[in-house]
């Protein structure tokens, strides 16, 4: 028998949470994505104040990456038979899934050494990454005769370059 329950986020989007009854009480994950999940407790004020981190590490991980990544919270007041089943015995715990792994089975703990960030995050669960844009120059250029100048220069060593490269 399946039972469902609707969370319902800050920004007032749903989340259904769907849990297997048995003898052990899962998390009902997708084969067809990775998965990240916080274990808290709302009394804990470590979590309250990790939420906003794990919202903003959520957000930046599934705007990065090209494999597919979900990321929920279970409260460990409402969900203890799952936290139990997880074998959770502090907050917050964040555990994640490669794609594929079994739900059965406790996954990663990703913040047991150390603060998760998005890098993190994808390389535990070997996701692929878009990297962040980098900034190659940073020049103070003001008006438009100093960008056309420094334009020139840029063109002239290139040039240069190409021509030393055919030297060789």
């Amino acid at each position: 028998r399946l039972e469902a329950a609707v969370h319902r986020a800050d920004d007032g989007t749903k989340t259904k949470v769907e849990l297997k009854k048995g003898r052990d009480h899962y998390l009902n994950l997708t084969d067809d994505a990775a998965h990240v999940v916080e274990f808290y407790a709302p009394w804990c004020p470590h979590c309250q104040h990790y939420k906003w981190e794990y919202v903003e590490i959520a957000e930046e991980v599934q705007r990065r990456s090209i494999t597919p990544v979900q990321f929920t919270a279970v409260s460990c007041d409402v969900y203890s038979a799952i936290c139990a089943t997880y074998k959770i015995n502090g907050f917050p715990t964040i555990l994640g899934w490669k794609i594929g792994d079994s739900q059965t089975q406790r996954g990663i703990e990703m913040n047991a050494e150390e603060n998760i960030d998005p890098d993190t995050v994808g390389e535990m669960l070997e996701l692929d990454m878009a990297h962040e844009a980098v900034k190659l120059f940073d020049w103070d250029i003001e008006g438009e005769e100093e960008k056309q100048a420094m334009m020139e220069k840029l063109a002239k060593q290139g040039h240069a370059a190409a021509v030393k490269k055919l030297s060789w």
